[in-house]
């Protein structure tokens, strides 16, 4: 711990202020609807701004708000980051005066630097009960320690009940009186409480050459609406969206609620704080609430707003129209390796969907749009593509209640896993039908198709259980569980053996217990393109005299064989062997097959297929 040191004052440099102040003291229309906005916290309902013709002039702005008392000036303008809600977030009207549903804009007490936007000094004249103080401000720049300087200055003048007039000559900064004018319409003509003039002329919003009322037509007559354009969003928080008058009067409060859910933006976006909306419908003035928060409820205010939402829709469309095609194809260009594998007609189909998109979330953001642009894409790539979302669309109420049914009785993942099997059948067809009859080997290409197939040749054989290309012995051992059962010939390998609970049916002896197999499924696959012969069909039937002297089928199981094959040679007839026929052997052409598995399917691959090309035909969008 160090004792006996010095205190060291706090130095400020000479680019304090504008580092601390920013906008305010570079801007002037921002340091102008700053100083406003200080008049209207103030509860002022009357605002004179004498402006000169040009530079160098004498500037003003007077209100007549509550004013400050000497020790209030010097407390405020003392303290920097002043706390304005600390002492209150409503507004302060005079006596008299009566209160509005205007909105606090001022929170940290900046909007006195912007002065210095002008001038490196000013004078401020504030009156409060009766008593009037007179102060000087100076920016020095020089003075290190203490920036902002404050001086009291005793002066005789005019005095009035309340209000503060803020002066200095427009050295720095300067902008055209016409600018001036249109930039105070946009920004304050949403509250009718707040009268502001410049230089003895009252801003309204005939004054404004940028300007021009739509007229809607309603039952209860013509509704004038005036669309303001700030050109930027401000510093403060002043309320953009849709302000309602009714006889030079403000309903409700300004903003972006639409109780038609039209035309709901983020007052926070750049977009939300460049716009106004002011409609002017004196025809109302029967049906406001008495306290004028908005509209009673009935056929006739919903008939009306309803046309007001549709028209401020329509007129926030066409002025986002530039924006969203800006942030549309700096989303398209962000995917643009992704959409160069698609085809022209899927890309105008991504190109129409966000369209949609921004137009039902018109203050989306480019990072969000990016991303579901890039969604979209893989949407277009999968091979669902849009059907779903498109069926949905077009399925009509009724059907949906009886979705809704199928929804109560199958879970969605049960309704995948049938779908998947069903497409998964399919797609098998079609790859055999186009296999088959082409010089293919059996073992490295139909091979593995027959093995996910095994359900063609019966329900009872819809299994996942199976030994292939596989030796007797290792059969016998891992299907039938027979570890004893000696082999004369253990090397014999059948293509395929089914013989698990799916594909074949145990035989249950008087106490319960399982006493052998019912069926059993062998399959010989031959090469693609080659015909089958009478000696091949032998084959299969030493594979089932093997199986059937095992001893783990009961006396009346079955074997079934096939022996499959492009083409069916002469003296292939089906062979029956045993009692009943125990072990039946067939040869059969892989054509036949596939026949039998789309009877087996219902057809569903042409009724797919129809189907599908029906959809490609109907438009993606109803516009």
């Amino acid at each position: 711990m160090i004792d006996n040191i010095e205190a060291v004052p706090i130095t400020f440099d000479e680019k304090f202020l504008s580092d601390y102040a920013r906008r305010l003291v570079d801007d002037p229309e921002v340091a102008i609807v700053e100083l406003i906005s200080n008049c209207s916290d103030a509860g002022a309902t009357l605002v004179e701004i004498k402006w000169p013709t040009e530079q160098y002039q004498e500037f003003s702005i007077w209100d007549n708000g509550t004013g400050m008392s000497s020790e209030e000036f010097i407390k405020i303008w003392n303290t920097l980051s002043y706390n304005r809600r600390k002492y209150g977030s409503e507004i302060v009207f005079p006596t008299g005066v009566e209160p509005s549903n205007r909105k606090l804009y001022g929170k940290n007490g900046k909007g006195r630097f912007s002065l210095f936007c002008f001038n490196s000094e000013y004078k401020v004249e504030t009156c409060k009960d009766r008593e009037r103080s007179v102060f000087k401000v100076c920016h020095q720049a020089e003075r290190r320690q203490v920036p902002i300087q404050i001086k009291r200055i005793k002066e005789d003048g005019e005095l009035s009940s309340h209000g503060t007039k803020i002066t200095c000559d427009a050295l720095y900064k300067y902008i055209k009186i016409n600018r001036l004018v249109e930039l105070i319409g946009c920004k304050f003509l949403a509250d009718p409480s707040l009268r502001i003039s410049v230089n003895g002329e009252l801003i309204e919003l005939t004054s404004l050459d940028s300007v021009d009322p739509e007229t809607v037509m309603t039952s209860l007559g013509e509704i004038e609406i005036y669309t303001l354009d700030s050109g930027r969003g401000g510093r403060t928080s002043h309320p953009h969206g849709v302000a309602w008058h009714i006889n030079g009067k403000g309903v409700g409060n300004v903003g972006w609620r639409d109780p038609n859910r039209m035309y709901t933006l983020d007052a926070r976006t750049s977009e939300a704080k460049r716009y106004t909306f002011i409609v002017v419908a004196d025809i109302l003035a029967d049906f406001v609430n008495s306290d004028w928060s908005g509209f009673a409820d009935c056929d006739k205010t919903d008939e009306v707003l309803g046309k007001i939402s549709k028209h401020i829709q329509g007129k926030l469309d066409d002025l986002f129209y530039e924006k969203r095609q800006e942030r549309k194809q700096a989303a398209m260009s962000e995917n643009e390796k992704d959409l160069k594998r698609l085809s022209d007609s899927s890309n105008k189909r991504i190109e129409q969907y966000v369209d949609e998109i921004q137009k039902e979330v018109r203050t989306i953001d480019q990072n969000t749009l990016n991303a579901m642009v890039k969604l979209l894409t893989n949407l277009e790539a999968a091979s669902t593509r849009y059907d779903l979302l498109y069926r949905l669309a077009k399925v009509p109420p009724n059907d949906l209640d009886r979705l809704n049914e199928i929804l109560q009785k199958w879970s969605i993942r049960d309704a995948e896993i049938v779908l998947d099997e069903l497409d998964r059948r399919l797609k098998l067809i079609e790859k055999l039908e186009e296999l088959v009859d082409q010089n293919v080997d059996e073992l490295h290409v139909i091979h593995p198709l027959i093995e996910q197939g095994l359900w063609i040749f019966g329900p009872e054989y819809e299994g996942v259980s199976y030994t292939s290309n596989k030796g007797l012995r290792k059969v016998f051992k891992e299907l039938l569980g027979d570890r004893k059962t000696f082999i004369d010939q253990p090397r014999l390998r059948p293509d395929i053996v089914a013989v698990a609970e799916v594909f074949s049916r145990d035989s249950y002896g008087d106490d319960g217990e399982v006493n052998g197999l019912e069926k059993v499924l062998i399959i010989e696959l031959k090469r693609g393109g080659s015909e089958v012969s009478e000696s091949e069909m032998q084959d299969v039937v030493k594979y089932a005299r093997k199986i059937s002297k095992s001893g783990n089928l009961v006396p009346t199981g079955k074997i079934v064989g096939f022996l499959l094959g492009s083409t069916l040679g002469d003296d292939t007839e089906p062979l029956g062997i045993g009692d009943s026929n125990r072990i039946r052997i067939e040869a059969r052409t892989y054509q036949t097959v596939i026949r039998q598995a789309k009877a087996r399917t219902f057809h569903l691959l042409q009724k797919i297929k129809q189907a599908t090309e029906e959809t490609r035909q109907e438009p993606r969008l109803s516009r």
